[in-house]
């Protein structure tokens, strides 16, 4: 297929335009401060504006010379690029997203230590990418399904041999298409700038090599386990309350006292009280994975004292070697430890002494607690940032996948307005749905009291109906681990494909389908 003459020599004269605006602003930049344009904010701003609207200009080109192909499906889609070029929403959330990825890096403080500046940035990037993405997607999809039921252009697409079911599924693939493409400039943005933070004017390499070890990576991590189950431990402490006949037994049923006494045994093996000691076991660990020869030692220490900050000093045992520590608590530390400390059995353990490393008399009075479950963990650095960053970016597009076949369910039988109000209070629902499901269990109590609760329990039962059902979109975020430096495993990329791709997006679709193909679209009249 050949690309129209026309069009082509229009994009070539489009690209020496630009170019000599480009040049034009960078000489001004450099006239101004004396720098050159890739050493000033500004200047890298504009070049950074100039690529990513190109690069989305001519992905967008690609896109339509792709859906040129014979299918009635792909026709469709081509005319979604085409309105979603033409609705000047559609053009400013392009522009917002183009316009922020750019001038965050900009508007970072230089006194801010790298890896937070790094950090804060990824975290805005992505956060604002899926924002400004789902909300494009259900207008979208609501604007382009409603406008032309509402304006009849769709009697002269359905005139032709093109199903009902053949137009939906254009309609999708269409917003499909813009938003993979959307996500791959995005993405493109968020590696290009997080590297380009690393390499400003000033930054230490010490600091460079932190941020690459902790926060420009794909590190899988370990959660520990105690050598004696809690379960174990729990039994037995019941088994003392039923022999003393303890006042709670009355009080709550065996399940649940068993349920709190497993809890306060979790936090009595977090918390270690002066010259006392406790184990944490690491097992399964895969030293074959590693892309540097070592593990990551993390934890958060906490101390009993009012403030809750104190210098400890204390112990810790690696696979039986001794080694000893001070450390202020109240922060994450990492250690970095050698691989082969593990040895060929994958297997950690880590003992905690609560007791001062050369005079016993000078251990702290106070308890050391380790801050939950992520108080003490074993990473493991086994995959590149941009990989992680990609497979993160593909949980999103499926996941606005979901949100457009959603919003062309609504626009099947409803107006723009309501379609769209529909669309988000799904997408809100499915991004609240752990705190509605923590939140319901307590929700209508106090009416319930005054003999309200046949209005509660039906508004319970449809928010736990809604949030249940759609708790699998917010667990499968995967924003906060690439911001952390943690793995975006592909288990959970295939998870997220095959419950909200395939399942969610596979019934809204047959929903859909279902109700446009029931709908009268006009009504001939003699």
């Amino acid at each position: 297929m050949k690309w129209p003459a026309r069009s082509g020599l229009r994009w070539m004269l489009a690209l020496g335009l630009s170019l000599g605006g480009l040049a034009v602003f960078e000489s001004m930049v450099w006239l101004v401060t004396g720098l050159l344009p890739h050493q000033t904010n500004v200047g890298r701003a504009l070049l950074g504006a100039w690529g990513l609207t190109w690069i989305f200009l001519l992905g967008l080109g690609l896109l339509k010379l792709i859906l040129r192909l014979s299918w009635a499906p792909l026709a469709v889609a081509r005319t979604v690029l085409d309105e979603a070029v033409r609705m000047k929403l559609a053009v400013g959330f392009v522009a917002a997203l183009l316009l922020l990825l750019v001038f965050l890096p900009a508007l970072q403080d230089a006194q801010t230590p790298l890896r937070y500046r790094v950090q804060t940035f990824l975290s805005f990037a992505l956060g604002a990418t899926g924002v400004l993405l789902s909300l494009l997607t259900v207008f979208l999809a609501c604007a382009t399904l409603s406008h032309e039921v509402a304006d009849q252009r769709i009697f002269t697409v359905l005139s032709k041999p093109v199903g009902r079911g053949a137009y939906l599924a254009g309609k999708w693939l269409g917003i499909a298409a813009l938003n993979a493409l959307l996500l791959a400039v995005a993405g493109i943005a968020t590696y290009g700038f997080a590297w380009m933070l690393c390499r400003q004017p000033g930054t230490r390499s010490a600091d460079v090599e932190e941020v690459q070890r902790e926060v420009l990576t794909a590190r899988v991590s370990y959660l520990p386990h105690p050598p004696e189950p809690l379960e174990a431990r729990a039994h037995r402490r019941l088994d003392e309350m039923k022999h003393e006949n303890a006042p709670e037994l009355k009080e709550h049923s065996a399940e649940k006292l068993f349920a709190q006494l497993v809890e306060q045994e979790k936090r009595r093996w977090f918390s270690i009280d002066p010259h006392g000691r406790e184990s944490y076991l690491f097992e399964d660990l895969r030293l074959g994975e590693l892309r540097a020869e070592e593990w990551q030692l993390r934890w958060r220490l906490m101390s009993g004292r009012p403030d809750g900050e104190e210098r400890l000093q204390f112990k810790v045992m690696l696979n039986g070697r001794t080694f000893p520590v001070s450390e202020q608590t109240g922060s994450y530390k990492l250690y970095r430890l050698p691989a082969q400390l593990a040895g060929t059995a994958g297997r950690l353990e880590v003992t905690v002494i609560h007791e001062h490393p050369t005079d016993r008399a000078k251990t702290s009075s106070n308890s050391l607690v380790l801050a939950g479950e992520n108080g003490l963990e074993l990473l493991g650095d086994t995959g590149g940032f941009g990989a992680n960053l990609a497979r993160a970016l593909l949980v999103q597009w499926v996941r606005l996948g979901f949100l457009a076949m959603v919003g062309l369910t609504a626009a099947t039988c409803l107006g723009f307005p309501v379609a769209s109000l529909v669309a988000l209070v799904v997408l809100a629902v499915a991004l609240s749905s752990g705190f509605v499901v923590e939140s319901m269990a307590y929700y209508g109590e106090n009416a319930a009291d005054k003999g309200l609760e046949h209005v509660t329990s039906p508004l319970r039962g449809m928010a736990l109906f809604m949030a249940t059902r759609l708790a699998e979109y917010g667990r499968f975020a995967a924003n906060d681990l690439v911001v952390d430096g943690r793995l975006v495993p592909w288990r959970d990329v295939l998870a997220c494909a095959g419950w909200v791709g395939l399942l969610w997006t596979g019934l809204a679709a047959l929903l859909s389908w279902v109700v446009f193909r029931r709908r009268e679209l006009g009504r001939v009249q003699v």
